[in-house]
């Protein structure tokens, strides 16, 4: 035994040796560049939606989606293929179709009548849809779009948006359908006028179940001769005569498209097939983005130097991505302007943010080693805190960053939300609004309108993620 050990030594330092070489090859391998951390994090944060919006559907009532319609809602390649289509007929409405008849009081011509006509044309023809078609009152196909321009049919109650909503468009809305409500929204923002959800109610329960879902609402002007019911408090059932002519700009009685598409594609295949032809005077996004805003270093950031600042500007679908990276030796605050140079003037239809300071930044950390694998890592490393209030155009935020320990790099995801009760309605669907719809001049607007785009507003872009903001951070 003992004239064998020196070979059991040999081996064991060769064994030791080895490991060495091992770790000391491993140990030079070069860290992940900048870029392949960013893909690395955007295809766990993608990852990571796709299970939130899984769970979702796996816990959602009887007789919504399920995990695999939201696997199909994410994965779909072809356009949507099926719309239904309601259509207020109260009596309300009646005064478009009027116009085209020999004892209208106002030139022949209504503009109503030929966005129906040119939608029903085009979503057939050239959206290549199958489409039902429904009044508010009931919910039966109707035979074909001309039903909807005949004077007679126009004998409904009115009919809150939110009835509409919850008995008929909610229950049998998937990832496979789009909805499209005409009305002209009288106070559809407010409740029902029985038991039953307001508008809100329904919107946020369209965004809980359906996290992907867009909304659209266009607005519209068209020529208008009859009755009018008053809904206003104030003159509760007031009927008077409107005659509305629509030849002049921003004459004419409005009337609303609202567009429910359960993905940003399926919306986005309407409007270039269907909807940019239709001639809306006016729209309103709240599934989108508020005026634009970016990020940089404030002017006071202290005397380090940032190794790159790169901005990447995504399309209208997605949320603006700002970049910075930073080799820090030990923790430092720096401090980061957001600011807009947009205003409601460049974009009327747009919301914007009422106080900056009070934006919602939200914080994703994660680790990355050599290979770019991803490794949990403490979201208190940042924190961010407003520093300075600004003006209604920017405001100056402190971070405070820490280099990452034990690992190549650290990058934080800043996600901006405008926040609750942070926004301010777009001009042009407040100039579309009123308080009150008691006489013959208050026709060419829409009473409470702007509660409507409140309640969209609420439950959908105060929670819009519309900047992002990536910060890898390397230990110097």
């Amino acid at each position: 035994m003992l004239t064998k050990s020196p070979f059991w030594i040999t081996g064991g330092i060769l064994f030791v040796i080895a490991l060495v070489l091992l770790h000391v090859l491993t140990s030079r391998t070069p860290p992940p560049t900048f870029d392949q951390v960013v893909k690395a994090f955007d295809k766990w944060t993608t990852e990571s939606e796709k299970q939130q919006s899984s769970e979702v559907h796996e816990t959602a009532p009887k007789g919504q989606p399920s995990a695999k319609d939201a696997s199909t809602e994410s994965q779909r390649q072809l356009p949507l293929h099926d719309a239904d289509i309601y259509v207020n007929l109260s009596q309300s409405m009646r005064g478009f179709v009027a116009v085209s008849n020999a004892n209208s009081r106002i030139s022949p011509g209504s503009n109503y009548r030929r966005v129906l006509e040119t939608l029903a044309d085009r979503m057939s023809t050239r959206g290549g849809y199958t489409v039902r078609k429904y009044r508010f009152s009931q919910h039966s196909d109707v035979p074909d779009i001309s039903y909807f321009l005949e004077p007679a049919h126009y004998t409904d109650s009115p009919v809150p948006l939110a009835q509409v909503l919850g008995q008929w468009v909610l229950p049998a809305f998937d990832s496979n359908r789009l909805t499209l409500v005409v009305s002209d929204m009288v106070a559809s923002g407010t409740a029902t006028a029985g038991p039953g959800p307001d508008a809100s109610a329904c919107f946020r329960e369209l965004k809980r179940n359906h996290p992907q879902a867009k909304i659209l609402l266009l607005g519209f002007r068209s020529a208008y001769d009859g009755a009018y019911r008053a809904s206003a408090l104030a003159c509760l059932n007031r009927q008077f005569e409107v005659s509305a002519n629509q030849s002049l700009p921003g004459s004419g009685r409005p009337f609303y498209m609202m567009v429910i598409a359960p993905d940003a594609s399926s919306l986005k295949y309407l409007w270039d097939s269907v909807l940019a032809q239709l001639g809306g005077r006016a729209s309103f996004d709240p599934s989108g983005n508020p005026l634009p805003w970016e990020t940089g270093p404030a002017d006071n950031t202290p005397g380090y130097n940032f190794i790159q600042i790169n901005r990447r500007q995504g399309d209208s679908d997605i949320p603006r991505r700002f970049y910075s990276i930073l080799a820090l030796s030990n923790e430092v605050t720096v401090r980061f302007r957001w600011r807009t140079n947009k205003d409601s003037d460049d974009d009327p239809s747009l919301a914007s943010i009422v106080d900056p300071s009070r934006l919602d930044l939200r914080v994703d950390a994660l680790y990355f080693d050599r290979s770019a694998n991803v490794l949990p890592a403490p979201r208190d490393l940042l924190r961010v805190k407003p520093f300075a209030d600004g003006d209604k155009n920017n405001v100056v935020f402190e971070y405070s960053l820490q280099p990452p320990t034990g690992h190549p790099w650290a990058v934080y995801r800043v996600s901006v939300r405008p926040g609750a009760g942070n926004l301010q309605l777009g001009p042009r669907l407040l100039a579309w609004s009123s308080n009150d719809d008691c006489t013959p001049a208050s026709a060419k607007t829409t009473l409470k309108l702007n509660l409507l785009g409140e309640a969209l507003d609420s439950s959908f872009t105060q929670d819009t993620v519309f900047d992002e903001q990536y910060i890898a951070i390397r230990r110097d």
